[in-house]
């Protein structure tokens, strides 16, 4: 979804639905229009790696598509920040 209206892909949120479905994850004062000109993704130790990585391609794809690949590095960061061990561990479980 969010990728969707970051790309302006026709059926996306609009501005108000989208500031209605996620009223309680956002800030005061967010403003789609203007915070989601750049974005990050960082993963926490309880996600798993290669899902946020998933996350993270669809969104960068998105922000390509919406500013052009020359952008990309200015508009759009990831940041790896779990361990190694954790990863291990983490598949280990899959």
């Amino acid at each position: 979804e969010i990728a969707s209206y970051i790309m302006g892909e026709e059926g996306a949120l609009t501005d108000e639905q989208l500031l209605e479905k996620y009223k309680n994850a956002i800030s005061k004062g967010f403003d789609p229009k203007k915070h989601l000109k750049k974005i990050g993704v960082a993963n926490q130790t309880t996600m798993y790696k290669k899902e946020t990585q998933a996350i993270g391609r669809l969104l960068e794809k998105a922000m390509i598509q919406a500013y052009g690949p020359e952008h990309a590095a200015e508009n759009f960061a990831a940041f790896d920040t779990i361990c190694d061990a954790t990863q291990v561990r983490q598949d280990a479980i899959q």
